[in-house]
């Protein structure tokens, strides 16, 4: 499926991109973007590339400046059969790193394919959105945050 491309704005507003995607084999990818000396865009694997986490679908980044939550959120679609696509969010606060305890949710809810995150800019929640596998495919909106 499509890949995901954001800005990500973990430090100071001006960071470069990041590129998340689903493999062949499933598993979810990223690279980094960064400008060389003469200004031309390099691509990088990010270090933790690939995860163990498998989806069919493209996963969807955010990366945003923030104090008070993880810079980091990853949302994807399960692998198996449509009664089995659940949505999980995870967060890090150490990207490319994905190791955060405790960081992983899978919400009691199915996809029919990939789902999207935005920066909620309210008391730095985040939101996802996606499509679900009722009948008439549903469009869902819930909000997401990390643990005070």
């Amino acid at each position: 499926s499509r890949p995901n491309l954001s800005r990500d704005l973990s430090s100071d507003g001006k960071g470069g991109m990041i590129l998340s995607w689903t493999g062949v084999n499933n598993r979810i990818y990223f690279a980094d973007s960064t400008k060389n000396t003469s200004n031309k865009t390099i691509w990088t694997m990010a270090s933790a590339s690939p995860l163990s986490t498998t989806s069919a679908w493209s996963p969807s980044m955010i990366g945003y400046y923030t104090t008070t939550q993880p810079t980091h959120w990853l949302a994807w679609t399960g692998t198996g059969t449509t009664s089995t696509h659940y949505l999980y969010v995870q967060y890090t606060q150490h990207y490319p790193s994905w190791n955060d305890a405790n960081s992983r949710t899978t919400f009691n809810e199915t996809a029919i394919s990939s789902p999207t995150l935005a920066f909620g800019n309210a008391a730095n929640k985040g939101l996802i959105g996606w499509a679900g596998t009722d009948p008439q495919h549903h469009l869902n909106i819930a909000v997401v945050s990390a643990p005070a």
